[in-house]
């Protein structure tokens, strides 16, 4: 089955040496790549690196993005060059295996101009049904005590503050671990806990073994929709160390993956806040672009939400999956007493390079969460087509001669598109009536002409870039826009 593996946000250094991000939900650029490593745990393929800027390289310059394999840079790569601010190899796939390390590398070339960049992949798995879980921790553990984290996303933190919603029945196993250094002075053990206890699924990295890593490969853990879930580190070290961990979800559904996410901050409780839609411990905030997360084709469904403390009588806070700044109707309303919530009839479905986030909306001022954790289930998708009519069909034809008034003779066929109902477009309705000085414009199209395209042009280089590149994969042509016109029917963002 295939896997969207949603990437972070950073700002990539503009000058050498290169710099490093985790594959999945990581969240720093780092200039060394063991500090940033994650952990495959079940053999396939990455492939369909995409990756988006929110500032162009400038002339002559650029960022080169290419996936990392045990410290090898592989065939898989994007280059964003000048003017360009979106890439995307969607020719080349990597093998993986279980215990193979991954990160995203970038280098920069003249110093490019400062940007935001935005990544995902899809990991393609050898096995049914089984699909990765990547984690890790940038934080340094030298405290001597159990800290907790989610299976997901890069912090540690008290148990409470790392809680993760599983959204589906399936299976947890695999469980493989690293560390950037060997123990000197205590052993790490990691250990899954479901709903506040601890599971068969357990390793541990023991101090003056001269190993950095550890794995279980015997043991599963079945998980139900709405079970809670964290990652124990029984902690008595004195050494500073980080963490990165891969694990398997096998889903009693194929196909199914999982977003997990979750934070202790709390959102506003007047306004609206974004949070990413996946990672962990990002917190919330006011402006949705400092959020936003780069999605491939798939599906999104099966919402669950937990909150620390409920909203408090005559109160709620409602949480919406965004798509590209637009609500979707996957959202839950969490009430009154009530500190759970869940999504299950809707879905929503994600297009190539679409910006993802979570928000949250309070209604009569709330009593602060102290926390929220959610997960959802995704569904990779390898074509995605936009919704069209199954009742359209062509219910009138007129032909149309124009003498060629010293130009070139035209001949214009016109149709009628009706289902239920009959809906006409003239295809020279604004149009200038032909003549010697000004011949008839090439016909082609439901009336578009090339005023209509820079029109449309302007505006979405000026707005919303995003919306253009989601439908064609790059700034389009004339000829390109008009074809995508021609559909009977077209995205009605747009």
């Amino acid at each position: 089955m295939e896997q969207v593996i949603i990437g972070q946000y950073g700002t990539p250094s503009t000058s050498l040496p290169a710099h490093y991000i985790g594959l999945s939900a990581a969240y720093l650029w780092s200039p060394n790549e063991v500090d940033v490593n994650q952990i495959i745990s079940t053999a396939g393929v990455i492939k369909n690196l995409m990756v988006s800027l929110s500032v162009a390289p400038d002339t002559g310059k650029s960022y080169a993005f290419v996936l990392r394999v045990n410290g090898v840079s592989t065939a898989l790569t994007v280059t964003i060059s000048d003017s360009d601010t979106t890439g995307f190899d969607s020719g080349n796939e990597v093998t993986v295996a279980a215990g193979d390390r991954v990160c995203i590398m970038c280098t920069p070339t003249a110093t490019p101009d400062s940007t935001i960049s935005r990544h995902s992949t899809v990991f393609k798995g050898s096995v049914a049904k089984e699909s990765l879980l990547l984690g890790g921790s940038y934080n340094i553990m030298a405290d001597e005590r159990t800290r907790y984290s989610g299976i997901t996303g890069f912090s540690w933190q008290y148990e409470d503050d790392a809680r993760q919603v599983i959204p589906t029945a399936g299976k947890i196993k695999n469980l493989h671990v690293r560390l950037n250094a060997v123990l000197t002075s205590s052993d790490y053990v990691f250990t899954l806990r479901k709903n506040g206890v601890s599971t068969t699924l357990t390793c541990t990295v023991y101090e003056d073994s001269g190993e950095v890593t550890a794995s279980d490969t015997t043991h599963e853990v079945t998980v139900a929709a709405g079970d809670i879930v964290t990652l124990e580190l029984a902690n008595s070290s004195s050494d500073n160390r980080f963490c990165f961990w891969g694990s398997t979800f096998i889903a009693d559904t194929d196909g199914e993956s999982v977003l997990l996410c979750g934070t202790n901050q709390s959102p506003d409780t007047a306004v609206t806040y974004y949070s990413d839609l996946f990672n962990h411990m990002n917190g919330w905030g006011s402006v949705e672009s400092g959020y936003r997360q780069l999605a491939q084709a798939l599906k999104i469904k099966k919402f669950y939400i937990k909150l620390a403390t409920s909203p408090g009588a005559g109160k709620s806070y409602t949480f919406t999956v965004r798509r590209s700044s637009v609500d979707t109707a996957l959202n839950i309303q969490v009430s009154d007493a009530d500190t759970t919530g869940s999504n299950l009839i809707d879905t929503v479905i994600l297009y190539d390079w679409d910006l993802i986030t979570m928000a949250a909306t309070p209604a009569g001022t709330p009593t602060s969460p102290g926390g929220v954790y959610w997960g959802l289930v995704c569904v990779a998708t390898t074509t995605v087509s936009y919704p069209s009519d199954p009742l359209l069909r062509v219910s009138g034809l007129r032909r149309t001669f124009w003498a060629g008034l010293g130009g070139q003779a035209v001949y214009q066929c016109e149709l009628a598109l009706g289902g239920m109902s009959i809906t006409y477009v003239s295809p020279i309705s604004s149009r200038d009536i032909p003549s010697a000085v000004t011949p008839a414009p090439t016909p082609s199209g439901l009336g578009y002409q090339q005023s209509d395209y820079q029109n449309w042009l302007n505006f979405y280089m000026i707005n919303d870039i995003p919306y253009m590149i989601k439908i064609f994969g790059h700034i389009p042509s004339y000829e390109e826009w008009l074809k995508w016109k021609q559909a009977p029917y077209f995205p009605k963002y747009f």
